[in-house]
């Protein structure tokens, strides 16, 4: 787990860990609304 620490270069805080979890949550956000985009414009 050390190594995960030194990618990060920063403390781990609950700020950054959630902040995180956002951006993971609109990359997938993203993802579903390209493909439904795509989707549409197949149809």
């Amino acid at each position: 787990m050390s190594g995960s620490v030194k990618l990060n270069k920063k403390e781990p805080t609950a700020e950054s860990a959630s902040s995180s979890n956002h951006n993971v949550f609109l990359a997938r956000y993203c993802d579903v609304e390209k493909s439904n985009y795509m989707k549409k414009l197949l149809d």
